[in-house]
């Protein structure tokens, strides 16, 4: 069995510049991930039945144009995030994704009574989150 080493570093960001450019791609992230729970959530008996990867293909095939696939159900997509990295992209729908199976659970939950309180609120689907991106340098 091969050893996976996993390291955990520190981002020392020293000038103003860089400083910016991460405070911009943290926001353009964090636009992707609210935009595609939007398209997870709209699709979800499809996405819902997904495991791992397979999620990534099918929401994917909502939003990215290829050349095998020009024609996507989500142009707004290749427009608004043009030459984002597919790495990225891919963590973003993940991410996406998990919040959205979140809710969903919750949400059936109490649907099916288990509350704390006979009074609660039902639970919502929050796209403003804090979620950050896996950075390589």
């Amino acid at each position: 069995m091969p050893i996976i080493r996993s390291d955990s570093l520190a981002l020392h960001v020293t000038s103003a510049d860089q400083q910016t450019a991460l405070a911009d791609t943290l926001a353009l992230y964090r636009r992707l991930v609210r935009d595609l729970m939007t398209v997870a959530y709209t699709h979800w008996p499809v996405v819902g039945t997904g495991k791992g990867n397979d999620v990534v293909k099918v929401i994917e095939g909502l939003i990215h144009p290829t050349r095998q696939r020009p024609q996507v159900r989500y142009p707004y997509f290749a427009k608004r995030y043009y030459k984002f990295p597919s790495y990225l992209r891919r963590v973003a729908i993940m991410d996406a994704v998990g919040q959205v199976r979140s809710f969903v659970t919750r949400f059936d939950t109490w649907l099916r009574g288990e509350r704390k309180h006979p009074h609660a609120k039902p639970p919502r689907l929050t796209s403003s989150t804090k979620t950050f991106p896996s950075l390589y340098g």
